[in-house]
């Protein structure tokens, strides 16, 4: 099989075995060992959608969020291994929001900081700047890299905290991959999340 024909049938080459392979033939006839399933990148219309949600988050806190040229170049960028979802993006603004807001709020104008989502690796930088009307949020770009390492300060988001909801805890009972949940139904983890959290209320 060649490259061609398992592109045509919506599979797609990792970048790792791209470079390490000089994209020949795949080994096994489903492409299974070096390449994986093509996946629907993130458009223009669903960035659209994220600024428009992460604007209403932000809104009450005086901050307008916007996505710079080079973050939408590196968002489908192949060096992300494992393509950056719409799910992770809206999780990663809403729990910052939730967690971190007012303090990002108090750095002010020409500051330089990092989002990080300690469970899908997802990185973003962002500055801060003052556009004579609000606070604009600028995501400088971003990528999927574990231990990313930065001078400018850090607001990690965690998988659930002391502020986390209900909803967060049903979101991520349902996309967890940990053995307990092997086999669960999307009803029988929403069951679980709910136990947990009502769990976690009563140690407060």
């Amino acid at each position: 099989m060649k490259i061609k024909d398992i592109i045509e049938h919506g599979l797609v080459p990792i970048y790792s075995t791209m470079k390490a392979y000089g994209m020949k033939r795949a080994k096994h006839p489903d492409g299974s060992r070096y390449f994986k399933l093509k996946e629907q990148e993130i458009t223009d219309k669903d960035l659209q959608q994220l600024e428009t949600y992460a604007d209403r988050l932000f809104a009450s806190l005086g901050i307008d969020v916007a996505f710079s040229k080079h973050f939408k170049d590196r968002l489908n960028d192949p060096r992300n291994e494992k393509p950056i979802t719409m799910a992770e993006l809206t999780r990663l603004f809403r729990q910052i929001y939730k967690q971190h807001g007012k303090p990002i709020a108090q750095l002010g104008p020409d500051a330089e900081a990092v989002m990080k989502d300690m469970k899908t690796d997802v990185n973003i930088p962002f500055a801060l700047q003052w556009d004579g009307n609000e606070l604009d949020l600028v995501a400088k770009t971003i990528m999927r890299k574990p231990n990313f390492a930065t001078p400018n300060p850090e607001f990690r988001v965690e998988d659930l905290t002391k502020k986390s909801d209900m909803g967060d805890y049903i979101d991520d009972f349902r996309k967890s991959d940990a053995p307990q949940f092997k086999g669960k139904s999307k009803a029988k983890r929403t069951q679980m999340a709910i136990a947990a959290k009502l769990a976690a209320d009563d140690k407060k």
